[in-house]
């Protein structure tokens, strides 16, 4: 017989147990808000709900390991992470006409070797910032990728303007450093 479980501890008790009605109260009882902010930022219906089944499908997968001080803080992190992923996943390529990778005058480099000479810093900043711890690589991106300012990302991520900003300036060093030896 199902029981209304009351508590997000109780829910989460009951789900580290494995037991299938506490999981279908959280999914009922969050499901609705997740795709809110999943959608907020992606503008998909298909992808939102996408994302948030990733969220709460990993939520049961990895019930037993988990170690969840607030559920729906854990929940609302673990959204915009995924949904962050998702629109890294989304990000479509330059693509320029042939007429555009040309140059006619002769003393210029050919469009075509700027644009590989950019491809190739661009992938390799890419694998830099991909080594970033994942805190300072989300902030770093949220910044530099979707042009957030720190108080967007500090209320986003649940976190001081202060840590956003040391996080940036880690990753800055880092990135400095790495370009020297490019």
């Amino acid at each position: 017989m199902k029981r209304t479980l009351n508590s997000d501890d109780e829910l989460l008790l009951h789900l580290k147990q494995g037991n299938i009605y506490a999981y279908n109260e959280i999914f009922d009882r969050y499901w609705k808000k997740l795709y809110a902010i999943a959608y907020n930022r992606l503008r998909s219906k298909q992808a939102s709900e996408d994302v948030v089944q990733d969220v709460l499908s990993s939520l049961w997968m990895r019930r037993t390991e988990l170690e969840i001080d607030n559920l729906s803080h854990y929940l609302g992190t673990s959204i915009r992470y995924a949904v962050f992923r998702q629109i890294n996943k989304s990000i479509e390529k330059i693509q320029l006409s042939a007429d555009e990778l040309v140059s006619d005058d002769p003393f210029t480099e050919p469009a075509i070797f700027q644009l590989m000479d950019y491809q190739i810093l661009k992938k390799y900043l890419e694998q830099k910032v991909n080594k970033l711890p994942e805190k300072c690589q989300i902030v770093f991106k949220y910044s530099r990728e979707q042009h957030l300012t720190n108080k967007t990302i500090a209320e986003m991520l649940n976190l001081s303007e202060k840590t956003i900003e040391a996080h940036i300036t880690k990753a800055l060093k880092y990135l400095k450093l790495a370009l020297k030896n490019f």
